[in-house]
């Protein structure tokens, strides 16, 4: 169940933090902006691992292999290919993903949703 909705797209959220950092991509006023390019974030602690991307700070180390990773978030994505774990299961089919965006392109699959349109035809 997704109570939380989205005014402005209609997605929906299972907590108030997810709609809350969600509508800040939908004011640019509202999000951390990086100074050397032009990616923005909508948490401050994004912004800051980005910038430690940018300045080479690698200082989250995997111990199975040693791949450096200037977030911890994605050294822990990373430990998923070492050990096989798909947390996010599909509620449609049996697959299963290691991240979450993965399942959630998945899942617009069986939705029939085409979010992204065609440059060229204008088609989704």
């Amino acid at each position: 169940e997704k109570p939380f909705v989205c005014g402005v797209c209609g997605r929906g959220f299972r907590i108030k933090k997810g709609l809350d950092d969600h509508f800040k991509l939908h004011n640019k006023d509202l999000q951390f902006k990086c100074s050397i390019c032009p990616k923005t974030f909508v948490e401050k602690r994004g912004l800051e691992y980005h910038l430690k991307a940018h300045r080479g700070e690698k200082s989250h180390v995997c111990e199975l292999c040693g791949e450096r990773f200037s977030n911890p978030n994605c050294l822990k994505v990373h430990y998923r290919r070492h050990t096989g774990e798909k947390p996010y299961r599909c509620s449609f089919c049996p697959k299963a993903f290691s991240q979450q965006g993965t399942l959630i392109a998945h899942e617009r699959f069986h939705k029939g949703e085409k979010p992204y349109v065609c440059d060229l035809c204008g088609e989704g």
